[in-house]
């Protein structure tokens, strides 16, 4: 079991619950089941990179931030958790609750870089190389998610 599976587990449900989404609507939209979905959540079962690009995206969260957990060598579940609630209070507007502006996706990019400036240089290598298989599931997701 990878480091990282409780904390992007964790931030996943985070952000499944916090957008009221339930486990059978998220594993229906991404082609999955709700018991894997549910394996995946508890930091259990490590998915496929495209099948974990499809469940952040079905959750309205960002890749990048799985991306940074993965990269971590000591993320933790509480990690996850707090990584969703707190980009989810910078791109939510009362208004519009979930749509982001260029302003909010700017200040999500400057959020991340400034976490990416405390990671030590062997995992910024660790970094990339997660973030080169997560592109390549990103790509076959993409695919996937826009099928009819």
């Amino acid at each position: 079991m990878q480091k990282y599976a409780k904390a992007s587990g964790a931030y996943i449900r985070t952000l499944r619950e916090m957008h009221s989404l339930t486990r059978e609507a998220v594993a229906e939209k991404v082609g999955t089941s709700v018991s894997q979905l549910v394996r995946i959540e508890a930091g259990i079962q490590e998915p496929r990179p495209s099948l974990l690009f499809r469940i952040v995206v079905a959750v309205q969260g960002d890749p990048r931030h799985v991306g940074a957990l993965l990269a971590s060598d000591n993320a933790t579940a509480d990690d996850g958790r707090n990584l969703a609630r707190t980009v989810d209070q910078v791109i939510v507007k009362e208004s519009q609750p979930h749509h982001k502006t260029p302003a909010d996706v700017a200040e999500i990019v400057r959020y991340v870089e400034e976490e990416l400036e405390t990671i030590r240089e062997e995992d910024r290598r660790s970094l990339g190389d997660a973030l080169r298989g997560f592109l390549a599931g990103f790509r076959a997701g993409r695919r996937t998610l826009h099928q009819p």
